[in-house]
């Protein structure tokens, strides 16, 4: 959050162009593009107050070229659209630099940004990061992982200096508390938690953020800022003097089956067909099964004028305390997990799997489709929309997710997206999301979007107190309402049709325990300032 608070610019790009005889290529894995003229453009996202960003590039002559090529000029453009000077005007900077000329830095910089270069490269190939900057996680053995870190850790520039940049480096690989070689270690730290920490380690080294209070190099960025200080000991303060939430009501889990991580990978077969199976709770063909959705909700969905007894649904934020506004309705305080009135998942044009291997965009999906699901092909039995503006959602790959909403990269074990990354965006536009037929496995209750699978409303995992088989407290999907089938089609059934997909408002919390309660039929009232709550 102190980092988005101290974002100076937005959707940076850096075009660097130089005579055809020379070979310019990015040594930290930036997103970029080689155009057709031989420039390199990347792809820097945001910049932050107090903060430089460092481009490190390798430059060489071309094929059959002689080293006097180099003795040329480089044109390099950046362009970047400040936060607060309007909405998409964009400023620009030009600069040529001669390749021959030296460069002013003092060695021992020079040295630290080429380590970050070692390391960006180092964890890009271990991870297998493709040359568009999306993070793939494949297996890679031990000995491979070792081997290649014991070969970064002979050849790293900044084992040489004892400036405090270099050192941070260095601490990572062979400190008293080495992060890199500490995940690398052994099958288990690298698989449980290691592999998803070295992803945000290299891209906090890409794009220079604070993103982690264990990783010595991170901390060096945004050191030198006041703003983002400033921003980082409030809303540390802000957290650490917040009361201890008083827990709430003991609820049961709504149909969530005791054995599901058990038989995880029997429903995790795509070519299983789940929806043929009649015994109860597993559905069967499409149309019994929504008729059986139907009845089960029968008295939680009173008929409108102009409205069918359809249905559809709204992932969540995670809950934060709050105080009650003038309708009664509860709000989030800014600093917390939730504090979004917005809590719809997936952004417009999120790509979704369909059966039988066919994809759709995720505001192309209608009441009657069939969706993949850990569980096998499932029912869709209704969408909302709803329209956001301003609102921080994190970008995983292809997928752009509200920060609380549940993914999982092995439909097992779930996180936070907003942990997984530490480029949050500011986002405006629509937003979807998804209720499925009644089942009662809480792995019918996903839906494979861009390689991840998501949680759907009404999943089942509703206990907030027990953690047995994976579920509960420790389970980011726990949550007493959005886990509750029932009471999820109870609060949305008002909700007014409208092109195919429901609509929404934003949510209701309770003012007791702050939880998320409902959604809203209609835009929240504004305060006496004017400004929406």
């Amino acid at each position: 959050m102190a980092n988005l608070r101290s974002t100076y610019a937005t959707r940076a790009t850096l075009r660097v162009s130089c005579t055809k005889n020379i070979i310019i290529s990015d040594d930290l894995g930036q997103r970029g593009d080689v155009t057709d003229d031989g420039s390199l453009a990347l792809y820097l996202g945001n910049i932050q107050y107090g903060q430089s960003r460092d481009i490190v590039l390798k430059v060489q002559p071309a094929p059959y070229e002689a080293a006097s090529a180099l003795d040329q000029y480089v044109d390099a453009k950046v362009t970047v659209r400040p936060v607060l000077e309007g909405l998409g005007m964009a400023k620009t900077g030009n600069t040529v630099t001669c390749l021959a000329d030296k460069s002013r830095l003092p060695e021992g910089e020079l040295a630290y940004h080429a380590s970050r270069g070692y390391i960006c490269s180092f964890l890009a190939e271990l991870l297998g990061a493709e040359a568009n900057g999306d993070i793939l996680i494949p297996l890679v053995d031990l000995e491979t992982r070792l081997e290649n870190f014991d070969s970064l850790f002979h050849e790293i520039p900044a084992r040489e200096y004892n400036d405090e940049l270099n050192r941070s480096l260095m601490k990572d690989l062979d400190g008293a508390k080495p992060q890199i070689s500490t995940a690398l270690g052994s099958d288990e730290h690298y698989e449980s938690w290691g592999k998803h920490y070295l992803a945000g380690l290299l891209s906090a080294h890409v794009r220079q953020v604070c993103s982690s209070s264990q990783a010595a190099g991170p901390l060096q960025y945004g050191v030198n800022s006041r703003l983002f200080n400033s921003c980082r000991h409030r809303l540390t303060r802000a957290y650490n003097t917040m009361p201890r939430p008083k827990p709430a009501a003991k609820v049961t889990r709504s149909g969530a089956c005791p054995t599901a991580h058990r038989d995880a990978r029997v429903y995790n077969n795509a070519t299983s067909h789940m929806h043929n199976v009649t015994e109860p709770g597993h559905g069967g063909d499409a149309a019994s099964t929504k008729e059986k959705s139907s009845q089960v909700l029968e008295s939680a969905m009173p008929t409108m004028r102009g409205q069918t007894k359809s249905f559809n649904a709204m992932d969540r934020n995670q809950d934060g305390r709050n105080e009650p506004d003038d309708d009664g309705d509860s709000q989030a305080t800014a600093m917390t997990p939730g504090a979004s009135q917005n809590a719809a998942c997936f952004a417009h044009g999120t790509p979704l799997a369909l059966e039988a291997g066919a994809t759709a965009e995720v505001q192309d999906l209608r009441s009657g489709n069939m969706v993949q699901t850990l569980a096998g092909p499932r029912l869709v039995v209704g969408v909302l929309r709803t329209f956001v503006e301003n609102e921080v959602l994190c970008r995983l790959g292809d997928v752009l997710v509200t920060a609380w909403h549940p993914v999982s990269f092995d439909g097992v074990v779930w996180y936070f997206p907003v942990h997984l990354t530490v480029d949050p965006i500011m986002y405006t536009g629509d937003v979807y999301s998804i209720l499925l037929e009644v089942d009662s496995s809480p792995f019918a209750h996903t839906v494979q979007v861009g390689g991840l699978w998501g949680t759907t409303l009404g999943h089942g995992v509703t206990s907030v107190g027990a953690s047995g088989g994976g579920e509960g407290a420790d389970d980011a999907r726990a949550h007493p309402f959005f886990g509750d089938y029932v009471s999820v089609c109870d609060k949305i059934a008002v909700l007014r049709p409208m092109n195919g997909a429901y609509q929404c408002y934003g949510v209701t919390r309770d003012q007791r325990t702050g939880l998320v309660n409902g959604f809203r039929t209609c835009q929240p009232k504004p305060d006496a300032s004017g400004a929406q709550p």
